[in-house]
């Protein structure tokens, strides 16, 4: 059980993160600030966003791994 909710804080830990990269790449992007500074910026901005993008997927597979974890123990001991 240990593991799972191991498991289960890493995922959502993940989700949180990835949120929070997201955010602030999107709020560089809408403010201008990564455009006033050169056109660098701007695409280190947006692979900013899609990095987040793909923590916060892989963080919701994570979780979803073990929610289906915890469903089959549940099933084995019932």
């Amino acid at each position: 059980m240990e593991v799972n909710n191991s498991l289960l804080y890493t995922g959502l830990s993940g989700m949180n993160r990835g949120r929070a990269t997201v955010a602030e790449a999107a709020q560089d992007i809408a403010s201008g600030t990564a455009v006033s500074e050169g056109s660098g910026d701007l695409a280190t901005s947006i692979v900013e966003l899609k990095e987040g993008q793909h923590l916060f997927e892989a963080s919701a597979k994570v979780v979803n791994v073990a929610d289906e974890m915890l469903g089959t123990l549940l099933d084995i001991t019932a």
